[in-house]
């Protein structure tokens, strides 16, 4: 199954907020770096914030409720 990046955070809270919104909006979204962060949060620099993630399948939809501020939607397979 291939994923999409929704959007892209600075912050682990941010991202948290995200993947509810979408989860209340039925969308299997989540943040796949949320590890990453936690162990060593001055590595969200490096790779470039926390990531939110959903299924191609759900792609559209969770365009249509990411936070206006965030960026392009990301093909991710993983």
């Amino acid at each position: 199954m291939s994923q999409f990046e929704v959007a892209r955070f600075s912050t682990i809270p941010e991202g948290e907020l995200a993947v509810a919104l979408l989860r209340r909006h039925g969308i299997e979204a989540f943040l796949p770096d949320r590890d990453v962060a936690t162990i060593n949060p001055d590595l969200l620099i490096a790779i470039g914030g926390v990531r939110v993630v959903a299924p191609d399948r759900q792609i559209v939809s969770a365009g249509d409720h990411r936070p206006r501020s965030q960026g392009r939607v990301h093909r991710s397979d993983g």
